[in-house]
C-alpha cells in the first residue's frame, strides 16, 4: 500500500484526506519503497511508543 496516497484502498477523496491528517506527523516516523513494496516505520500510541514496521506481510514489532 502506498501510504501517501492510499490509493489501493480506493476511499473517497474526504475520507482519505482525514486518515492521512491522523498520521500526519503523529504516528509515521519514516517509509521507504523497496523492490517488494513499501515499508512504513510507526510508533505506537503507548507510554514507551512502541515502534513498528508495516509491510505486506503485515505489523511487525521492532526491537531496539
Amino acid at each position: 500500500m502506498n501510504p501517501i496516497t492510499l490509493e489501493e484502498l480506493q476511499l473517497a477523496p474526504k475520507l482519505r484526506d482525514a486518515i492521512l491528517d491522523t498520521f500526519q506527523g503523529r504516528m509515521i516516523d519514516s517509509y521507504r519503497k523497496t523492490p517488494q513494496g513499501w515499508v512504513v516505520r510507526v510508533h505506537g500510541r503507548d507510554r514507551d511508543r512502541t515502534p513498528y514496521e508495516l509491510t505486506e506481510s503485515g505489523p511487525q514489532q521492532i526491537k531496539e
